[in-house]
């Protein structure tokens, strides 16, 4: 699923970019009878996953109640040219509550730094 409050991601031109992003996660259970919740992260290119942007954040099933956390990766990754990069989230489980948010406490965005218009290896 997008997280439609963060703008898409064009990249202009080719090459290599050190593309980095932070998530906002809150995860609360809703009861008292705990179990698992946990929320992943990824970006994607034209609806398939960016391999190495996923990420995870979430609350065991021991006694936790809430936990908000930032969560993302800063990795390198080489695209053509005019890709559009989306920030995705998805629920594992079906115990907890959660969503993403953006203020002071914690930026939920996308960044991406050119680094090199060399071929195939990275600079």
């Amino acid at each position: 699923m997008p997280i439609t409050d963060v703008p898409t991601l064009t990249i202009p031109y080719p090459g290599w970019w050190e593309v980095s992003y932070h998530a906002r996660l809150v995860v609360q259970q809703a009861s008292t009878t705990y179990s698992d919740g946990w929320v992943g992260t990824a970006l994607f290119v034209s609806n398939a996953p960016i391999a190495g942007s996923q990420a995870v954040a979430g609350i065991g099933a021991a006694t936790s109640v809430r936990l908000e956390n930032t969560i993302g990766q800063t990795f390198m990754h080489k695209f053509d040219g005019g890709e559009v990069v989306v920030l995705n989230a998805r629920a594992i489980g079906q115990a907890a509550a959660w969503t993403v948010q953006s203020n002071g406490d914690g930026r939920t965005q996308i960044m991406a730094h050119y680094v090199s218009p060399r071929g195939d290896q990275p600079p």
